[in-house]
């Protein structure tokens, strides 16, 4: 969201700017012939998005939607862009990984810095060092502004070898050179998927009455991990079930709380007593600082992340439900269903609630109601887009489960399967090997 507009893009590699108050379309752009999975990231006049394969980054004039650069960043047929661009210091940051099967060790992951102004490439760095190759960068980097460093997490090797440093790991770079800071390999030789496939959350909390800045990262091993910012010693982690979104959190030191969507059936050979309901999805609200679990909700299955305002945390569901969650008691307070699944992330900003639909191939044929939806928060109005005719109609009709949450409109595309995260590039998800192999 930006200028009172909200940025979005589909799989059939459209993109779109809409009016955030009345979901009236200003542009349409379609890139090219590829698809795209991330969020664009808007930042001084310019729409920044990236295309999965070939894997281009764009920059779009904010306003028109016309094109000012254009840069395909590798010419490997294998590699793609499944991640958000993160903008820093007129630097637009990047990964890289594969697009279809995990089976070729001479596919190798990597995080790309170019030129915000320009597009030119600056630095690269190869994320995978040794035989077992792989390593790719699913997720959007997390950048400490304060130290000049960035902050991102790898996937698997490719192939089964004792040789497979940075696969696995947490990396830190200074964000001008690309020079590696520090590493912390979680597993070494993993051929089981138990990889990392989000964005990192930076924060603060305390450790044995210090205030220590950290880096958390949820594998879909099942575990969140927290690091030291500065030297990436493992500080503490907690079962989740497997993670494949963005967590959020609230407060820092003594009063930081994380809220970790999970999976309860993940096949990495973990599991937990405490999960009820197998192949379900699991919202954790987690106390680093006395290792805790304050509460958990288990759902349908969750593949997204979460977003939080005013005391609730938001997330979707594959099922199409919509959920509000009280962080401090776990209570649901809105459970709405849309026409088909969550597979994105939520956006809070401005008063508003965005989240995209998508569906499986058959579910599309059938006539799914896809697309982007737009919740006003403590609003008495409903508006509904039409993509036919072009207008909105306005009535007050509420959501049942909640009076101070409804929807203001509904903007409708075809094949839309969107990443829309709660803060610039945090990418929501990771993609199944049967999405990979489409």
């Amino acid at each position: 969201m930006a200028n009172g507009s909200v940025f979005f893009s589909d799989w059939l590699a459209n993109t779109y700017s809409v009016n955030l108050a009345t979901g009236n379309l200003n542009w349409k752009d379609h890139l090219n012939n590829g698809s795209i999975s991330g969020t664009p990231a808007v930042v001084n006049g310019v729409d920044y998005i990236a295309e999965l394969g070939p894997p281009t980054v764009y920059a779009l004039n904010e306003t028109t939607g016309k094109i000012i650069w254009d840069n395909t960043i590798t010419p490997s047929p294998y590699l793609g862009i499944w991640s958000s661009p993160v903008i820093y210091d007129g630097k637009l940051f990047i990964g890289l990984s594969s697009l279809g099967d995990e089976v070729d060790s001479s596919i190798v992951g990597q995080l790309v810095a170019l030129n915000a102004t320009t597009g030119a490439i600056l630095w690269r760095f190869n994320a995978a060092i040794g035989a077992g190759g792989g390593a790719g960068v699913w997720g959007s980097v997390a950048v400490d502004t304060n130290s000049d460093a960035i902050f991102f997490a790898t996937g698997n090797p490719y192939a089964n070898s004792s040789s497979s440093l940075y696969s696995n790991s947490v990396i830190s770079l200074n964000a001008t050179t690309g020079s590696l800071i520090w590493y912390n390999q979680i597993l070494q030789n993993d051929m089981l998927d138990r990889d990392f496939g989000s964005t990192p959350n930076l924060f603060s909390l305390n450790v044995n009455g210090s205030s220590i800045k950290a880096v958390g990262e949820g594998s879909k091993d099942g575990y969140y991990y927290i690091f030291d910012r500065s030297d990436g010693t493992l500080i503490s982690k907690v079962y989740a079930g497997q993670i494949i979104g963005l967590a959020g959190f609230l407060g820092e030191g003594a009063s930081l709380e994380v809220f970790i969507p999970g999976r309860t059936e993940q096949g990495a050979g973990n599991t937990s007593a405490n999960f009820t309901c197998p192949g379900c999805g699991v919202l954790s609200a987690y106390f680093p600082t006395n290792k805790s679990v304050s509460w958990s909700l288990e759902t349908t299955d969750i593949v997204g992340s979460v977003a939080l305002a005013d005391g609730v945390v938001f997330f979707g569901t594959q099922t199409g439900n919509l959920y509000g969650v009280s962080t401090s008691s776990g209570k649901v307070l809105l459970n709405s269903s849309l026409p088909v699944g969550i597979w994105s992330g939520v956006t809070v900003a401005d008063g508003y609630l965005i989240t995209g639909t998508s569906a499986s191939s058959p579910s599309i044929s059938n006539g799914a109601a896809l697309g982007v939806y737009a919740y006003a928060l403590n609003s008495t109005t409903r508006t509904t887009f039409s993509s036919s005719t072009g207008f909105a109609s306005s009535s007050s009709a509420e959501l049942s489960n909640s009076p101070t949450i409804l929807v203001v409109w509904a903007l409708t595309a075809t094949a839309v399967a969107l990443m829309l995260g709660v803060t610039l590039g945090f990418l929501v998800r990771r993609p199944s090997s049967n999405e990979k192999k489409k």
